[in-house]
């Protein structure tokens, strides 16, 4: 009787084992899936890293070229300006200079001219000068001639008159002299336009 139940007890424990090792073949499998499944997991994470990594860099790569697109804008907007003030500063300037230079231009033909009307007023008075000069030498001459008749002769009854009327002569050539030179020097000048600054 002993013997019998021995056999169904190696049986259970070929039963045991198989389920054991059934057991532990589902387990190797089972741990074999979840090996995979977080290898797949890792991958997967990893392409999905790398991914992110992918549109950071292009969004940062976007926002540099939208930052320097704007940065480049400014500048050019700036540049624009500067040249536009330097446009309006070099007319500006032009304009003043080409203002100066004609009024330069006639304060030299005014120069010129009063230069020339120097020339005459000086040679007028040059002219009179050596006219009085002349006239001066002939009032003595002739005084002398008369100084001379005066003693041989004794002096007319008209001598004074004709005194009066030689110094009435000498003072209207002298202001016919004088006129002249006026006329002379102050009719000879231009008319100066002036330049107005705005």
């Amino acid at each position: 009787m002993g013997q019998a139940p021995s056999a169904p007890v190696e049986e259970e424990d070929d039963g045991a084992r198989e389920a054991r090792e059934a057991a532990e073949r589902n387990a190797a499998e089972a741990a074999e899936a979840v090996r995979q499944d977080l290898e797949r997991a890792a991958e997967e994470q990893q392409r999905n890293a790398a991914a992110r990594n992918a549109a950071l860099a292009a969004a940062e790569a976007a926002r540099l070229e939208a930052e320097t697109a704007a940065e480049a804008a400014r500048l050019q907007a700036a540049t624009t300006a500067a040249a536009e003030k330097a446009q309006k500063d070099v007319d500006r300037y032009t304009l003043s200079f080409q203002a100066v230079q004609t009024q330069k231009n006639q304060i030299q033909k005014t120069s010129e001219v009063m230069a020339r009307a120097t020339g005459m007023y000086t040679g007028v008075t040059d002219d009179l000068r050596y006219s009085v000069d002349q006239f001066d030498t002939h009032l003595k001459d002739l005084q002398n001639k008369i100084n001379i008749t005066n003693r041989r002769t004794p002096a007319p009854s008209w001598w004074p008159w004709l005194d009066i009327f030689l110094n009435v002569m000498i003072v209207l050539v002298l202001l016919y002299a004088i006129y002249a030179l006026v006329r002379r020097t102050y009719y000879v000048h231009p008319p100066v336009s002036q330049v107005g600054y705005h």
